[in-house]
């Protein structure tokens, strides 16, 4: 009789610690995506800001001195990101080469393992799964951002035209 109350006890609290550490974790987890999301808004709308005020003249040169020198500076930091991210993949197909040249007679198994996994796989960081950072996809994001860049002077090239047409 006093068994099974202690055990009744013990699964109780062990339900009731089960469900706490879940709620906890789900908070957490929750915590951390909100505080991302608005970091990654404030960034985007840094960057999107620095990125169309480079098109407005600038009162002074302390002003412009700054400007520039941020946008640079941003932009060499995230590239400098992407490029350390992408190493990771550059680092792992060297590999395959490297491998390639023993006879594959004197692999062990968890080099035949590695081997797979490196060849049929892809190993670099990831963004939830939803991409890889590997030189290709860096070259894509830059152009995408050139290509923007482009757009918005035509944009403000026409905005100009239209105000000296009006005055």
């Amino acid at each position: 009789m006093w068994e099974a109350i202690c055990f009744r006890l013990l699964s109780l609290i062990a339900t009731f610690s089960w469900n706490f550490l879940d709620v906890f974790i789900m908070v957490i987890g929750i915590g951390l995506s909100t505080q991302f999301r608005l970091f990654n808004v404030e960034l985007g709308r840094t960057v999107g800001q620095q990125l169309f005020s480079s098109f407005r003249p600038h009162p002074t040169s302390y002003l412009m001195i700054y400007f520039w020198y941020s946008l640079i500076f941003l932009l060499m930091r995230a590239f400098l990101v992407a490029f350390t991210a992408a190493a990771v993949n550059d680092e792992s197909t060297k590999s395959i080469r490297i491998l390639r040249s023993v006879s594959s007679y004197s692999w062990n198994t968890e080099t035949k393992r590695f081997f797979d996994e490196v060849k049929c796989g892809t190993v670099a960081l990831s963004g939830m799964k939803f991409f890889y950072l590997t030189r290709k996809i860096i070259l894509s994001v830059a152009s995408a951002i050139v290509t923007y860049e482009l757009i918005l002077m035509q944009f403000q090239l026409s905005y100009d035209e239209i105000s000296i047409c009006k005055s």
